[in-house]
């Protein structure tokens, strides 16, 4: 099973919170990868984030994928290994 990132936006009024919670922990039992978890207060199911938010998330991908892919950040070192 691969590495995994959940983002879940505590105000979804589509999901509820404890949907996500379930899954994550069922994940991380499942599994030796990591199994990250980012609760975002400040957002729903896409709908009323602001700008710092939208950034925040694609700078919390970016560094996921940068991690598990392990690609080499420009200084010389690339991310850890498993």
């Amino acid at each position: 099973m691969p590495p995994w990132l959940v983002i879940h936006g505590v105000n979804d009024p589509r999901v509820d919170v404890w949907e996500s919670n379930k899954f994550v922990a069922r994940m991380q039992a499942a599994s030796a990868k990591p199994v990250i978890y980012r609760l975002d207060y400040a957002s729903g199911h896409g709908i009323g984030s602001t700008a710092d938010a939208n950034k925040d998330w694609a700078a919390d991908i970016a560094a996921f994928v940068l991690e598990v892919t392990r690609v080499d950040t420009g200084n010389g070192t690339a991310g850890a290994a498993p």
